[in-house]
């Protein structure tokens, strides 16, 4: 499932995409991940397009990464704390095939931040293989808008070749359902 959060991150803070100079390590998903403990970009490729994740973006970029985490405490008042040192950037281009995410990335909140409209998020409901293709749902995103995404749920994304796709991302370990009630909570003032 994919549910809007909120439109109005546009302008709060910002990030040079293109002056982002880290490493890129290629990863082979459900393969053990070899954290180095410096910023990287860490890349999963298929013949269909890539999926590239920062990782410890804060240590090059802290202002980007505590305005981020300042923002999402003020969408979840007092529910869940988001911390800097979890905000990353993760970019796609091309298709990105069916899968669950991996490493206790149960739920996660996007953002978009450049060219957010160009690709297609799809989701089962019925979280299978078997029927992903008949039962998808499909969801464009927007740059500026934030989004809570069920990643333990099968996801893919179609898009353009030659267009990167960037995004805001906080993985949690937390089941989806669990984030938007206590969203709700904050919402309502609970």
């Amino acid at each position: 499932m994919i549910r809007l959060i909120d439109s109005s991150f546009n302008n709060r803070v910002s990030i040079d995409l293109d002056g982002i100079d880290m490493p890129l390590f290629a990863h082979v998903y459900g393969c053990s991940l070899d954290y180095s403990a410096e910023p990287f970009w860490m890349r999963y490729a298929s013949p269909f397009g890539s999926l590239t994740f920062s990782r410890f973006l804060y240590k090059k970029y802290p202002d980007f990464t505590k305005g981020v985490a300042e923002y999402l405490n003020g969408l979840f008042k007092s529910k869940i704390k988001f911390y800097h040192e979890s905000v990353n950037i993760f970019y796609t281009e091309g298709d990105i095939v069916p899968h669950r995410d991996e490493s206790g990335r149960v739920s996660s909140i996007n953002i978009g931040l450049k060219n957010s409209d160009v690709a297609i998020t799809s989701y089962s409901p019925t979280n299978t293989l078997v029927r992903y293709h008949e039962d998808k749902v499909d969801f464009q995103c927007v740059d500026g808008a934030t989004y809570l995404l069920n990643t333990s749920n099968i996801h893919a994304v179609s898009g353009p070749r030659g267009v990167c796709r960037y995004m805001i991302t906080y993985s949690l370990g937390i089941e989806y359902a669990t984030v938007l009630d206590m969203l709700k909570q904050d919402l309502n003032g609970n």
